[in-house]
């Protein structure tokens, strides 16, 4: 959160107006906003926190109150949406998740591009999808596998789990992962993909051998 504002969890927004049994036009005219406005604010806009107000207000029911702090992402819960969409959706998790990140984000790979090809710093959204996109061209994981931990201070999160992926139906060793996320004005700014680089090239070039493509 910032002084202005939050970042919507769009999709959350969605089903507390499908629960209550609007449209996105019913939900404008209920909450005195434009049908556009509600169109945005369901595509993970940012608003103004009177907004977010008036907008739980009228989400509301008899029978169910909507609190402001269920229509946001905070940071704690940007970087589980992340993990859970990669954990999920592989290839496909910035469909599930582009709204959390500012325009100009950045992910930091470490590595050798000679060993790991999507290793680097990856800039935008379009090149967050082409890290992805590499990194799924390469290897595969079993889906919904992970058992993420989180740590959080100030401005920063760290997302740490164990992951093992899968080189043409072939497992690499389980390793060690660290995600740290800093965040600006309510949206991911930089991730940095922190692994034991030197054991996962092992890894791999041992991997490569045994099956005859060194």
């Amino acid at each position: 959160m910032n002084n202005s504002g939050w970042v919507v969890n769009g999709r959350r927004l969605a089903e507390f107006r499908k629960l209550a049994g609007m449209t996105q036009l019913d939900l404008a005219a209920r909450s005195g906003y434009s049908e556009r406005a509600i169109r945005k604010a369901e595509a993970g806009g940012f608003l103004r926190i009177s907004t977010l107000h008036d907008l739980a207000e009228a989400l509301s029911t008899a029978e169910r109150r909507v609190a402001v702090q269920e229509l946001v992402l905070n940071q704690l819960t940007m970087a589980m949406q992340f993990v859970d969409a990669y954990d999920r959706h592989g290839v496909a998790m910035m469909q599930h998740c582009g709204e959390i990140f500012s325009e100009d984000v950045e992910l930091h790979c470490p590595g050798d591009n000679a060993q790991v090809p999507f290793a680097g710093v990856w800039r935008g959204r379009d090149g967050l999808q082409l890290f992805f996109d590499l990194f799924f061209s390469v290897f595969s994981r079993t889906r919904g596998s992970l058992k993420p931990v989180y740590l959080e201070s100030d401005h920063r999160i760290v997302a740490r789990y164990e992951d093992q992926v899968f080189f043409e139906s072939h497992p690499m060793p389980p390793f060690w992962v660290n995600l740290h996320f800093q965040f600006q004005d309510g949206r991911i700014v930089r991730v940095d993909d922190e692994y034991d680089t030197r054991y996962a090239s092992q890894c791999f070039m041992e991997l490569l051998q045994r099956l005859g493509r060194l």
